[in-house]
Formats: structure tokens, C-alpha cells, sequence
């Protein structure tokens, strides 16, 4: 008999928050003078997470401020910090009133409901965290994985990845009808191609789709692109250490049973004042998607 296998929730925090950011627009939420609108967002997101997979575990990873990958390219991710230093300070106030409630969700509202398995890890990303839960099994769960972030797609081979954007799952089938190779090489793509969003500078000239056309064979010999990237093995072999999840040092995470209890997020609703989740009806809701005693 094939029972299906309950669900291990694995939540990309930071990529929740900016999505939820995006989602409340210029629309503020305030309760007794603190900014809540990315804290209510997130919650809305998590619930209707909860009530897809109703998870045996919950598990919600953030990134550190701290890189250690700029240790082996300065430049990694410098694109963004470019960005940062020109923005206006009413940009700059924004940002920090976003970062000050991903701060009071990790540190604050997610223990206050009983949520333990809250990690974060200095000098690593939330995607190398996640990739250490997903390749070192915690039980017999399956592994779903909240993200858009296509650097993910290497864990497909022990996971499925829910993508909020699309609102469709995508698994490891999924990744070789579209791509044309297996989920295992996929690291080699961003290896060999670069990854504009983490400024990680590929074989010149040679674009995603060039990259797997090499990986399969299908790439002529007299290519210019083909001797480039024959001639680029130490550009390949240092973006290696880049893009590969998890990166080197990143710890293992034990994952263990939730403390989620009804008074919690009841006296949690009330004191950041979110009274629609304390409508019958959306109460009912957290009650399904939780294992709420």
C-alpha cells in the first residue's frame, strides 16, 4: 500500500517578505505605531501555504546579512549594493521599516506561535540552509519548498518546490521537460552561463541556453562558445564554489515538533490587532492548516 507521505514545509523567508512587500504596495498597516502590513502579508501567505500542504513541520529559513561567498568573489552580488548606495533616503526608510518586520517575524511573532524550527546561519544564504535540510533527511517527510528562486532547482532530486508567482508546483520531471537534462547538472549550467542576479560572470559569450546545449552534446566542436568554455575551467571551477548548494560550511539543521497551540495565535492576532484572522472563519482556517492543538 502507497501511503502519501506527510509534508515538511520549507519556507524561503526573505523571497515571502519582498514578494509580500510587492503584494501590500504603498498600502501601510499600522497597530499601536508599529508598521505590520509585511508581518500581516506573511502570515496570510503562511496560512495559505498551511492549507495547501497542511505540514506535519514547518520550517522557515532566512538569510544572513553576512556573505562568506564574497571571501572567493568581491563582486558577488556588488550589483546590489550599488543599488542600496543610490537610493534616496526616503527609499532608504522604507527598507528599513521592511527589514525591521522581517526582524520582529523571526525573532518575535514566528516563536510566539510556537514555531521551532526557525534557522538562520552567519555568513550563508537562505538557499544554502534549505539545501542542507533537504539532502540531510530529517524523517519521512516530503519535502516541499516554498521559493521562485531557480537556483533551488538543484534540490528537485529531493524535493518538490511550490512557486508562489506561477501558484504551481514543480518538480524534478518538471525541470528535465524544460530544460533537457537533469536536475544534477544544473549547477554546471549556472557555472558555465554566469547568474546575472547574484553578479556571478559566466564563460563570455556563453548564455544559459548555450550552456546546455554543451552539457548535452549538442554544441558543435568548431563553436566559439564551445572552445571558450574548454578554455574557461577555472572561471567554471570558482563559480563552482558560488552557485553549488549548499555552500562549504553550511551546519545541518535538526528538525523537531512544533509547540502550536490555539492561545497563541489567538493572543497573537490581538496584539498586532489582525482582526480578520480572528473572524470564525479565518480561525478555522489556521486550525486545518496546522497542527494546532
Amino acid at each position: 500500500m502507497n501511503l502519501k507521505k506527510e509534508v515538511c514545509l520549507i519556507l524561503d523567508c526573505n523571497g515571502i517578505c519582498h514578494s509580500a512587500r510587492h503584494a501590500m504596495g504603498d498600502v501601510p498597516l499600522t497597530h499601536e505605531g508599529l508598521e505590520t502590513e509585511i508581518i500581516f502579508s506573511f502570515l496570510r501567505s503562511l496560512k495559505s501555504y498551511g492549507l495547501k500542504y497542511k505540514p506535519i513541520r514547518t520550517v522557515f529559513v532566512w538569510d544572513s546579512q553576512i556573505n562568506f561567498r564574497k571571501k572567493i568573489d568581491p563582486e558577488y552580488k556588488a550589483h546590489r549594493a550599488k543599488i542600496r548606495r543610490e537610493k534616496t533616503d526616503s527609499e532608504r526608510k522604507v527598507d528599513e521599516i521592511m527589514y525591521c518586520q522581517f526582524d520582529i517575524i523571526r525573532r518575535q511573532v514566528l516563536p510566539s506561535l510556537g514555531f521551532q524550527n526557525i534557522f538562520i546561519q552567519t555568513g550563508v544564504e537562505a538557499d544554502d540552509i534549505i539545501a542542507s535540510i533537504v539532502f540531510n533527511p530529517n524523517g519521512e517527510y516530503q519535502n516541499v519548498v516554498v521559493s521562485g528562486d531557480e537556483d533551488l532547482f538543484q534540490l528537485l532530486t529531493h524535493c518538490k518546490m511550490y512557486i508562489p508567482r506561477k501558484k504551481e508546483e514543480y518538480s524534478a520531471k518538471d525541470f528535465a521537460k524544460e530544460f533537457g537534462i537533469p536536475v544534477t547538472q544544473w549547477a554546471d549550467v549556472k557555472a558555465i552561463a554566469g547568474c546575472s542576479s547574484d553578479n556571478v560572470k559566466g564563460i563570455q559569450g556563453v548564455a544559459k541556453k548555450t550552456a546546455i546545449r554543451f552539457l548535452k552534446k549538442e554544441l558543435p566542436e568548431h563553436h566559439k562558445s564551445y572552445k571558450n568554455i574548454l578554455n574557461g575551467s577555472e572561471i567554471i571551477k570558482k563559480n563552482m564554489q558560488l552557485v553549488k548548494l549548499p555552500f562549504e560550511g553550511t551546519k545541518k539543521f535538526d528538525i523537531v515538533e512544533d509547540k502550536l497551540n490555539v492561545y497563541s495565535f489567538n493572543a497573537l492576532f490581538k496584539e498586532y490587532g489582525f482582526e480578520s484572522f480572528l473572524k470564525d472563519y479565518s480561525f478555522l482556517e489556521w486550525m486545518k492548516a496546522f497542527p494546532i492543538l
